[in-house]
């Protein structure tokens, strides 16, 4: 009985903390990349709350936002984005296109306000 009580807890220890496994689905949170050669500064907003990022070239981002927000991107025309929490973007010459062609398709841009 010990035994079998101790499998489980080690279990739900590997589960929850161990071998890079977790309670969060693949898809939670927006994941952004950069794919030009020039850095990008965005912000996000949710709510009351705005926080800064800087996108290096090739650099990506994760798990932003899984709940939604609007992303708003530096020195671009109508670069203001809004997002449901689960997109995967890519950052172009200074327009956001989604980046996952299984869901929506490549090279089409989120909903602006």
């Amino acid at each position: 009985m010990h035994a079998i009580r101790a499998a489980l807890v080690f279990a739900l220890l590997l589960g929850s903390h161990g071998a890079g496994l977790s309670a969060e689905p693949a898809d939670s949170g927006v994941r952004i990349v950069n794919s030009t050669s020039q850095a990008w500064q965005f912000s996000i907003v949710n709510g009351p709350t705005r926080s800064g990022y800087t996108l290096e070239p090739a650099q990506v981002l994760t798990g932003l936002c899984p709940d939604g927000c609007t992303l708003v991107l530096k020195g671009a025309t109508d670069g203001t984005y809004i997002l449901e929490g689960n997109e995967r973007l890519a950052v172009e010459d200074g327009v956001v296109y989604y980046d996952d062609v299984g869901r929506r398709g490549a090279g089409s841009t989120p909903k602006r306000p």
